[in-house]
């Protein structure tokens, strides 16, 4: 993980990245959920072993995230804890 906020880094040459403030978007910890909607097909995949990154897709198309929590029991961690459900909004 690159751990930055724009979803490619290096970005390319025509994205309107300005460089001189790009230490702003650098994540100073590993989150432990990490929600970014695109146009993409919605989808939600654990990375880097304790890291839920969640794609909702677009509310606009009709598609949402819906992210249920478990009580913390000690044994496991909060990754294991979450449940998530992509769900077609418009029906």
């Amino acid at each position: 993980m690159h751990s930055r906020y724009y979803p490619l880094y290096p970005p390319p040459t025509h994205a309107p990245v300005d460089h001189r403030h790009l230490s702003a978007l650098a994540m100073k910890r590993r989150p432990d959920v990490l929600v970014l909607p695109s146009k993409v097909d919605p989808f939600y995949k654990v990375i880097e072993g304790n890291v839920l990154c969640i794609n909702p897709g677009m509310l606009g198309k009709g598609t949402c995230a819906m992210v249920t929590v478990n009580p913390d029991d000690g044994a496991h961690s909060l990754v294991e804890r979450i449940e998530v459900t992509i769900v077609n909004c418009t029906s």
